[in-house]
């Protein structure tokens, strides 16, 4: 069975997008027409996600770090 969303002009914030699910999840946003920010802690695996630049923003982030999950949504919230 295949589930189809519209999700054209909608903004997503995926976590742990560096992983098969978020893999996943990346690619059915992105195909639904979604504009996502994906987060991952590896921005070696980060930069092999692939998407249109102008949908896409990636953003390395360890969601351990307060400091660096305020950056990473100061970030996203400025690009969407």
């Amino acid at each position: 069975m295949t589930l189809r969303f519209d999700f054209h002009g909608k903004k997503v914030l995926l976590t742990g997008a560096t992983g098969d699910v978020g893999k996943a999840l990346v690619r059915g946003f992105l195909d639904s027409g979604a504009k996502l920010v994906a987060t991952g802690r590896s921005s070696e695996k980060l930069r092999l996600i692939r998407g249109p630049e102008a949908m896409l923003k990636k953003i390395s982030c360890d969601f351990e770090n307060f400091t660096e999950v305020k950056a990473m949504l100061q970030e996203a919230i400025a690009w969407l």
